[in-house]
Formats: C-alpha cells, structure tokens, sequence
C-alpha cells in the first residue's frame, strides 16, 4: 500500500494508477450534510474533446489508454461545511476524518478481485 497527496491530479498520475492492484481517491465535496463520508466504485471516463480537466476518471481512462490497464477503482468523499480558505475543518468535517481513514483502512485489508 502507499500513499500519494497531491493538491490537483495530473496526467502523470496514470502510470502509477495502472500499476497499483486498486486505487482509492480521497476528496472533498460540496454535499447537503457536513461531514458525511461516502465510499463508491468509479471507472474510466473519457475527459470530453479540449477539456484540460483531469478527473479521477480521466486517469483511470488515461491508465487505460496509454499503459493497457485499469485497477478496481473507488471514491471515498466527505461532504464539507465550507470551501472558504482556512488553516482547520469544521468540526463535522473534523469527526469525519478518523471514519474516513477507518474506511480506507479496513477497504485496503481487503482482497483485490
């Protein structure tokens, strides 16, 4: 298992993604309860024509692409209370993190299909 933290994704990510047994992207997102954490699958998506975005689908499509494999992906997000610059979470967002580690722990132990 590693770990990579990056403040935006890149296309370089996707040589390691199609190297890795599985994949977990963590993130923020702008949901009606702060604090909820949300675990899911995702798969490849093909970023639309000019679009300079990259997504965590994107990568999965870009593993794909450009080094012939895909992992089991997933998604793991807790919903925030503010997107305002600051140096603290909100205290949902705050209780949330050890149920998200715990989720990407107990996600890791698991064996890869």
């Amino acid at each position: 298992s590693s770990l990579v933290t990056v403040h935006q994704l890149t296309p370089e990510l996707s040589g390691m993604i199609s190297e890795v047994g599985q994949v977990i992207f963590v993130d923020a997102t702008a949901g009606n309860s702060p604090g909820e954490v949300e675990l899911f699958p995702i798969g490849p998506v093909t970023a639309r024509a000019g679009s300079h975005e990259t997504t965590p689908g994107a990568l999965l499509a870009m593993a794909v692409e450009l080094f012939g494999r895909c992992p089991p992906a997933f998604m793991l997000t807790i919903s925030g209370a503010s997107f305002e610059l600051t140096e603290t979470l909100s205290p949902p967002v705050a209780e949330a993190v050890p149920v998200a580690v715990s989720h990407v722990l107990e996600f890791a132990k698991r064996p890869i299909l």
